[in-house]
């Protein structure tokens, strides 16, 4: 019990003395409060000290570029943090604590006193922690690369992205660029280092650019180097600097040093120091050169990269974009902008020069100062330094003397190697060495390879006639240094223009003239000065229009030490040239000269070059060219004739070109006489050194037993043969033979066998008589062949036959090209066994209409075939047959594989099982191991890892790809471009496992594909797929198809075009799964959650049965569709809007929006309730057609539509800032277009308008309100046609305040517009108004309409028109209706800067063309010029029409006026009118029922007299006018000084063409008068006699004469009874009238 006792007291001991501590502590906060507080704010004094301190030497070090240590940055941190808690704390006490005697005041001051306790020992600890020493340290800082003047292009961007790739690239340590001075290869190298350290690539820590120069000055470069890098040289050798460079650099992940302007091999990288360790993977050495061979060969680099010039549009932008876009843009700035571009060669140096000095340069005669100058300058002076450096670099004399021949051709032109040849043999020290022909071209070869190395040249472009040989090219720039070079130091001269002649005549400098060329001809200049030429050795004259026909022989005596002499397309006279015994070569290609006999004094020639010529004849004199070693007659089509023994007498040519020559004398036949009248082909045996031989023959008879065929090494003989192969060129091949319908017998009669043996290209069309060409043709097996074409022919049955007597190891060993078309009898490729040799070097095959060919080739035999094109084979079943022996796949070498129409194929390979028999021999049986129907590609043992492109088009395959192959083999992985087409059987193109190999692929093309039902199928697994380069899409024709893919998110990042056309049952592009989609009503085509098209710019639905085309799930914010630039819709029935505002939000880039024959349409964007107002930022352009339920381009809000009494196509919750193309037609349900007053809050819309064409909207009412006119100031062509309910073209938009029209509303606010002013439309250019039978106006409000710049107007079956403004309806309200049945008033102005042609057509209302000035206004303004400007007046079929201007109007400037059906017109203009008419050319009056008079003096005072003279009237026509009496009848004297052509027909009331003095001249040429024509002698003898006077004056005298007699009362009499059986005019109807 004690026990008990004792421990409770205890217990409750403890407990009393923890409560009393606690307590006590407690009351202590309280006690204590102002102690607390104090010494808080004591410690937070000397923190805050601290912290400043801190502060200020934290700002210094980051004024000395420093950066602070992390710890003193997060300390400064939590200081902040903490005096601010307390300086807090300590405000509060002094507020909050300042009541007494209550007991919240003491709660108080315990929070606060405890509060001030925590936050000193939290200040105590943190001011612990402050220290002043190592605050800050130096930071390693990326280089920064500065690249303003890099040109930002899409070719240029492919060029670094190439360069990006080899940088990514783990295995290639070294870089190279190569190009020609000034193409821009520093600047690449430096966005490349500016890119490579960005943030977007992120490849390296830093980067250095190190220039090197001709002679490398190591220290420098080691120095730059280190200099990066943080490395201190003290003065070491250059080797012991090299030693630290390189261990410095072992550090380094990822460096790049960029070596620029490497000249040579004097660089060595090892000496320097530059050497990165294996393990660095990310350290690269990116080098620039001009020269190739010195980055590949001496340098070493792993890849090269050659920077070509810039493309015409992009130096056009980029001298844009530095002189001022605006500048350049204006016409006669940019013709001087193009003109200097193209002189800068569109090198990058050059232009950026140029177009820095005229930078903001808007005065026009400086621009053409510069172009005068740049075209006289040598280029930039850093360029021409640079391509002389590299000239200077050359080893050989031979490559300069090339070069500065190459500057003697014309600008920009495709320069052939073998005219290079033929040319240098004209100059002295060139070949010297070659013994041969063949050998000065190899040195030529040579030499152009080394000027391409230095990039002083380039590879030529094709040529368009198809000629095959090797071109190369000059750039500009260099041609113009070369030219330079070429007149200081070489004596040779390029004459571009007459005017660089005269300077040079004017120098007369004649005897340092070593070459001349004259590209653009300018010979007459030269010819006419007669100076000598002594020291001229080589001449290129192309001609020209020239005064000069002829060359003298005179000039060529001035000229007689030429060695060489190039005329194209002359006129020469052959024996002019005699004097020039020293010329070894002579081309005249493209002449006119005919007789070359005296060609034949030319002793010492050694080429002559007539190809293309016109001679008919190749004389006997060439023959005693003894010394000729090349002859070409190619393309002489007249030749008729080569004259027997020239040939032989030619002993020591090597090169005879004949390949239109057909006329060769048959060996067996002689004529009458018992001599040959034509040269035979067995002539040619006698040319010992014959070596090269065109020739054509047209019938193998001609051939002799044996033609050269041993000592030929270069020959194209075609023998009955004039086609092109079909067979792509394969190079080097330099024998060729072509052989058509005929007998293999005959080839062998005549000794074919040794060409066929030695030729490398061979060509067999329709050979007769040939089973087997291997046995029958060459049993060698064709061991030169490198491509064979094979046509025409029924008996062959096998190419290769292993039953025969040749080794098939050698049967064609080096044949790459294989052309089959056309051997209806072809079994097999290859009959029997076979070897591994056979076809070793085969790389295209072509196959076509080969109808009993069932495979192709072994497999073994096919390995290293890139390209296969096979076509309209029916019996056709599998392409290779491979025997398997193992299971090992094997890799194709295959690029190309093309498919088509082979109705029975059924697999690409098959397998045939090898089985070993009891003799140790192999037998083949078929292998059984697939399904019924195999895919075309099983996939076991051929692997396509090349494969780029691949068409299957009408065959018969049920299924392309087995689906072993997995997205990790290697097949199909370079796959670019895939075409599917018209495989009726296929239901798919390929599974989604399958698909995962196509990470090349670019181009899609599924088509005619009857069956298809999906592109991609999905397999289990499979939740996402991407097709990461696609950008082309085209799904055509596909009945059945009717998803791409189903339940993947599918990838397209890429993808630039999608095509989808007649695909009816396609409603979702990825279909949902089945669950998912039974809970969709209106599936979408485009589904947020399974499809990205992020690059999308193209997009065309074409006859899809689609009702929705996206989501609404689809929102701004999402990456698809946002750079779409162009849809295009047609033939959808079902849908029936485009888009919903929330997805069009995303359309910000479309440029181009295209809807047709969409019959259910109602609205183009639904509006939705996450976006009201929406824009179309850059659409420019728009074209809804054949719409019959569309009513508005955008859907109104309920309260909207209940206020809208007539509907417009666009209203203001749309805005179209860009728009410029409006084009409407069918679209039945409009009422109005354009609204003003809904359009007041788009302040942008439609101010860019340029193209208006409403067309075939039945229930339009309107077009424009009044107001839009403000909008239409780029208004330049406008069409409105067919709309049959149009009244106006422009609608009055009215305020309150009665007739004023509303011209704009800004910000809520109307701005009424007086009466008196314009509506302008400066820009307008062409208006046609045609086929609206209700308008009655353009605009029927108060204001004056003016066109400035209006060229054509065109009024066409407008059967209301009554005036083109119809302010006389407002101003004359009450008066008679002929007062406003006018087209044009005074309201109406065109300006006098513009040639109007005005067309008025079926206008049956229209009386007057204007209406006569009110008395006043006529007072004051005698003559208002309604049409200064107009040149054409063309008025047609308007039977109300009287006349057509008032006499007040003047045509002072109209050009050709015709009239035509206007029955109510008695005559066509006042005599006051006509006499304004001086510029009028042709006048056609035909057709007007009721003309009496065409010039009338009705209201006109004559009595002063006077004249009125068509000054420039040449034709008058006057036809069919029954009632016309005279041309004109008053006093006025009427001349026609230059009339030409006169015509009178069916005008039977004519008695005379006037009444009273008429005068003309001998212009004219011809009469017609009722039928009845005069022309030339017999018109002048004709009026002479009618006018009875020689004077040419009074001719009008005889005109009236032939009028009367040709008006006879019989004549009268029938056309009153033809007008009498005419229909009379159909009168209007009462309430028209």
């Amino acid at each position: 019990m004690e026990c008990l006792i004792g421990c409770g007291t205890w217990i409750a001991g403890k407990i009393a003395e923890c409560t009393v501590a606690q307590i006590g502590s407690h009351l202590g906060y309280i006690y204590h409060y102002r102690r607390n507080v104090r010494a808080l704010e004591t410690e937070n004094n000397e923190v805050n000290d601290k912290k400043k301190i801190l502060e200020d030497l934290a700002d210094e070090a980051k004024r000395r570029g420093e950066n602070i240590q992390d710890d003193i940055e997060d300390c400064l941190t939590k200081v902040v943090e903490i005096t601010q808690d307390a300086q807090n704390l300590i405000d509060d006490t002094n507020i909050k604590c300042g009541l007494r005697g209550c007991f919240s005041y003491l709660v108080a001051r315990y929070r606060f006193s405890k509060r001030a306790k925590e936050i000193r020992e939290s200040v105590v600890e943190i001011k612990g922690k402050i220290r002043f020493d190592n605050i800050s340290f130096r930071p390693k800082l990326k280089n920064i690369f500065e690249n303003k003047d890099y040109l930002n292009s899409a070719t240029r961007e492919k060029f670094v992205d190439g360069i990006r790739k080899a940088l990514e690239d783990s295995n290639i340590r070294m870089i190279g660029i190569h190009g020609m001075p000034g193409a821009g290869k520093t600047t690449l190298a430096k966005e490349i280092a500016r890119k490579a350290l960005s943030n977007d690539w992120n490849l390296f820590d830093d980067a250095v650019i190190v220039t090197v120069s001709e002679t490398p000055i190591f220290e420098t470069i080691q120095q730059q180097i280190a200099d990066r890098l943080g490395l201190k040289f003290d003065g070491e050798m250059i080797s012991e600097r090299a030693l630290r460079l390189r261990n410095r650099m072992k550090n380094e992940k990822g460096f790049l040093i960029i070596l620029d302007d490497i000249w040579n091999d004097k660089l060595k990288l090892e000496d320097v120091g530059i050497v990165f360790e294996s393990d660095q993977k990310g350290c690269k050495i990116l080098m620039t050169s001009r020269f190739e061979t010195v980055l590949g060969n001496d340098m070493g680099v792993d890849k090269n990269f050659k920077v070509d010039i810039l493309s015409e549009d992009e130096a056009r932008n980029w001298f844009g974009s530095i002189v001022g876009d605006q500048i350049v843009t204006s016409p006669a700035f940019q013709k001087y902008g193009n003109k200097i571009v193209q002189k800068c060669g569109r090198l990058p140096l050059c232009i950026v020069t140029a177009a820095h000095s005229l930078k903001n340069c808007d005065k026009l005669p400086l621009w053409k100062i510069a172009w005068r100058r740049l075209k006289r300058s040598k280029h930039d002076e850093v360029v021409h330094t640079a391509i002389k450096l590299c000239y200077d670099k050359l080893r050989s004399d031979e490559a300069k003397q090339l070069l500065m021949l190459c500057s003697l051709h014309e600008e920009d032109a495709n320069i052939k190697m073998e005219n290079l040849m033929r040319y240098c043999k004209g100059q002295i020290n060139m070949f010297e060495d070659a013994q041969s022909l063949q050998e000065a071209r190899d040195v030529v070869y040579c030499l152009v390879e080394e000027l391409k190395d230095c990039c002083l040249l380039l590879d030529g472009d094709d040529s368009d006639d198809g000629d095959d040989s090797d071109t190369v090219k000059m750039h500009d720039v260099v041609r113009d240094v070369a030219i330079s070079i070429a007149k200081e130091s070489r004596g040779m001269h390029c004459f571009g223009d007459g005017s660089e002649v005269e300077k040079f005549l004017e120098k007369r400098r004649f005897e340092d003239l070593e070459a001349l060329s004259l590209p653009n001809g300018y010979l007459d200049e030269l010819v006419f000065e007669r100076s000598k030429y002594t020291q001229l050795q080589l001449m290129i004259c192309m001609w020209k229009e020239s005064s000069l026909k002829i060359i003298p022989r005179d000039f060529f005596e001035r000229t007689e030490g030429l060695r060489g002499l190039v005329f194209s397309r002359n006129e020469l006279v052959a024996s002019h040239l005699s004097p020039l015994q020293n010329l070894r070569s002579l081309c005249l290609r493209d002449s006119d000269v005919e007789d070359i006999a005296e060609i034949g004094k030319l002793k010492k020639l050694e080429i002559l070059d007539l190809s293309g010529s016109n001679i008919k004849k190749l004389p006997s004199e060439i023959g005693q060219l003894t010394r000729l070693r090349m002859l070409d007659l190619n393309y002489c089509e007249d030749l008729q004739v080569i004259e027997p023994n020239v040939i032989p007498h030619l002993n020591r040519l090597e090169e005879l070109y004949v390949d239109e020559f057909g006329n060769w004398h048959r060996v067996d036949q002689v004529d009458n006489n018992g001599k040959r009248s034509n040269a035979g082909l067995d002539e040619l045996n006698h040319l010992d050194h014959l070596t090269a031989l065109h020739l054509f023959v047209g019938d193998v008879n001609m051939l002799p037993k044996d033609l050269l065929s041993q000592q030929l090494k270069q020959y194209k003989i075609k023998i009955t043969f004039m086609g092109r192969s079909r067979l792509a060129r394969i190079e080097g091949v330099s024998r060729q033979l072509q052989i058509k319908h005929t007998e293999s017998s005959l080839l062998r009669e005549h000794g074919l066998e040794m060409l066929m043996k030695r030729s490398e290209e061979l060509l067999l069309e329709g050979l007769n008589g040939v089973n087997d060409i291997l046995n029958e043709l060459d049993t060698e097996g064709f061991p030169e062949l490198r491509s064979l074409e094979l046509t025409s022919n029924n008996t062959i049955q096998h190419l290769v036959n292993s039953m025969g007597q040749i080794h098939l190891c050698i049967v064609f060993g080096r044949l790459e090209a294989l052309f089959l078309e056309d051997l209806s009898n072809l079994q097999q490729i290859c009959h029997g066994e076979v070897t591994v040799e056979l076809f070793k070097m085969l790389r295209a095959v072509t196959v076509s209409k080969c109808n009993r060919l069932k495979k192709l080739l072994p497999l073994f035999n096919a390995r290293q075939i890139e390209e296969i094109r096979i076509s309209d084979c029916n019996e056709l079943e599998e392409i290779f047959t491979h025997e398997l022996q193992d299971h090992v796949q094997s890799g194709l070498q295959l690029r190309t594989l093309e498919l088509e129409n082979l109705s029975k194929l059924r697999e690409f390979c098959s397998e045939i099982l090898l089985k070993k028999t009891g003799s140790s021999q192999k037998q083949k049986e078929p292998f059984v191991g697939h399904s019924i129907t195999p895919p075309l590609f099983n996939g076991k043992f051929l692997c396509f890892p090349k494969l780029e492109k691949f068409v299957l088009r009408g065959c018969h395959v049920k299924k392309i790809w087995d689906d072993q192959f997995l997205a990790s083999s290697t097949s199909f992985c370079c796959l670019k471009k895939l075409v599917v087409a018209n495989c009726k059987f296929l239901k798919c193109v390929v599974s989604s496992s399958m698909a995962a190999n196509f990470k090349q692929l670019s181009d899609l093309e599924v088509k005619g594909c009857e069956a298809m039902e999906i592109i991609v199928s999905r397999d289990e697994g499979t939740d996402k797929m991407s097709f990461p380069q696609l950008r082309f899409l085209w799904l055509e024709d596909l009945p059945r198809l009717s998803k791409f893919s189903s339940g993947i998110f599918s990838e397209f990042p890429m993808l630039s075009d999608l095509d989808i056309r007649e695909c009816p049952e396609l409603k979702s592009f990825i279909s949902e799964s089945s669950e998912e989609n039974s809970n969709t009503t209106v599936p979408s085509l485009f589904n947020k959650n399974f499809i990205c098209f992020p690059k999308l710019e193209n997009l065309e639905l074409d006859r899809c049965h689609v009702k929705k085309i996206w989501d609404d799930e689809f929102l701004a914010s999402s990456t698809s569709f946002c750079c779409l630039k162009k849809l295009e819709v047609y033939k959808c029935k079902f849908l029936k809007c485009v888009v919903s505002s929330s997805t069009a939000a995303s359309f910000k880039q479309l440029e181009y929006l295209k809807v047709t024959k969409c019959e259910a349409m109602e609205l183009i964007v639904r509006r939705d309730e996450r976006m009201d107002k929406m824009s179309f930022p850059k659409l420019s352009f728009l074209r809804l057609r054949n719409l019959p339920r569309l009513k508005t381009f955008i859907s109104d809000s309920f309260e909207e539509k209940a206020n809208i009494t007539k509907p417009s196509l666009f209203n203001e919750n749309v805005a179209l800032p860009s728009l410029k193309t409006v084009w409407v037609e069918g679209v039945d349900g409009l009422k109005m277009i354009w609204q003003y007053g809904r359009l007041s809050n788009n302040a942008e819309s439609f101010c860019q308008l340029e193209d208006v064409n409403v067309e075939k909207c039945k229930n339009l009412m309107g077009i424009f309100s009044s107001g839009m006119h403000t909008r239409l100031g780029n208004l330049k062509w406008l069409k409105i046609s067919e709309c049959e309910m149009v009244e106006e073209i422009f609608e009055m938009e009215t305020s309150n305040c009665g007739i004023e029209e509303v011209a704009g509303k800004q910000e809520g606010l109307e701005t009424v517009v007086s009466p008196d002013d314009e509506f302008v439309f400066p820009q307008l250019r062409e208006m046609e108004l045609q086929s609206l039978p209700n308008l009655v106006s353009f605009y029927a409000g108060r204001h004056t309409l003016s066109f400035p710049l209006l060229e054509e107007l065109e009024v066409i079956e407008c059967l209301k028109v009554k005036a083109f403004s119809g302010s006389e309806l407002l101003s004359y309200q009450g008066r008679h209706e002929s007062l406003f049945s006018t087209i044009f008033s005074t309201k109406v102005t065109f300006g006098r800067d513009c040639n109007c042609q005005i067309t008025l057509r079926k206008l049956p209302n229209l009386m007057h063309l204007m209406e006569e000035e009110e008395e006043e206004s006529s007072q004051q303004q005698p003559q208002t010029l309604a049409f200064p400007y107009m040149i054409d007046l063309e008025v047609m079929e308007c039977g109300r029409l009287e006349n057509l201007v008032p006499s007040s109007i003047s045509f002072q400037n109209l050009n050709s006026l015709m009239l035509t059906d206007c029955d109510e017109m008695l005559h066509l203009l006042s005599s006051q009118t006509a006499k304004s008419m001086t510029q009028l050319s042709r006048l056609e009056i035909r057709r007007c029922k009721r003309m009496v008079e065409i010039i009338s003096d009705a209201g006109v005072d004559h009595s002063k007299g006077g004249e009125i003279v068509f000054t420039s009237l040449d034709q008058l026509v006057l036809d069919d006018l029954p009632t016309l009496a005279n041309f004109y009848s008053g006093n006025y004297t009427i001349r026609f000084p230059n009339l030409e052509f006169l015509s009178v027909n069916r005008c039977f009331e004519m008695q005379n063409f006037s009444k009273h003095s008429i005068t003309s001249t001998q212009q004219l040429e011809k009469i017609s008068i009722n039928g009845t024509s005069y022309g030339g002698p017999e018109l002048e003898s004709k009026l002479k006699s009618e006018s009875e006077t020689e004077s040419s004056s009074n001719w009008m005298v005889g005109i009236n004469s032939i009028i009367a007699k040709h008006c006879t009362s019989h004549h009268r009499r029938t056309a009153l009874q033809e007008l009498s059986t005419e229909k009379d005019i159909t009168p209007l109807n009462p309430s028209e009238e």
